[in-house]
C-alpha cells in the first residue's frame, strides 16, 4: 500500500484479509453460504472504498461502504449466535470494521 493513500484503503485491506483468513479455516458447512456471504460482502466494501476518491458523490459511496460493514457485522453477529465464530476471533474482526467504520465516518464528515 502506498503511503499517500488514505488510511481506510489499508484498514478495509487488513479486514478483508482477516475476514478472508477466517472464511479460509471455517466449518465447510458455512464454508459456501455463510462464509462465501460474508467473503462477497467483505470485497464489495473494500471495492466501494477504493473507488470513492472516483465519484463526485463520495457521500453517497462512504454510505454504501458503511452498510457493507453493517452487514459485514450482521453475519458476525449470526455466526457467533449460531456458534459458527470464537467469541475471540468475532471481537478482533469488529475491531478492524470499527477501524473501517470510524475511518469512512470522519471522512464522511470532512466533506
Amino acid at each position: 500500500m502506498d503511503n499517500h493513500e488514505p488510511p481506510v484503503y489499508r484498514a478495509s485491506y487488513e479486514l478483508t484479509l482477516a475476514i478472508v483468513r477466517f472464511v479460509r479455516d471455517c466449518n465447510p458447512d458455512y464454508k459456501m453460504t455463510l462464509g462465501a456471504r460474508l467473503q462477497t460482502e467483505v470485497l464489495n466494501m473494500s471495492a466501494v472504498v477504493h473507488h470513492i476518491n472516483e465519484h463526485s458523490e463520495k457521500k453517497e459511496y462512504i454510505q454504501k461502504a458503511l452498510n457493507h460493514c453493517f452487514y459485514i457485522r450482521m453475519i458476525l453477529r449470526l455466526m457467533l449466535d449460531i456458534s459458527i465464530i470464537k467469541l475471540e476471533t468475532n471481537v478482533a474482526l469488529n475491531l478492524k470494521i470499527d477501524e473501517v467504520a470510524k475511518q469512512l465516518s470522519g471522512w464522511k464528515k470532512s466533506l
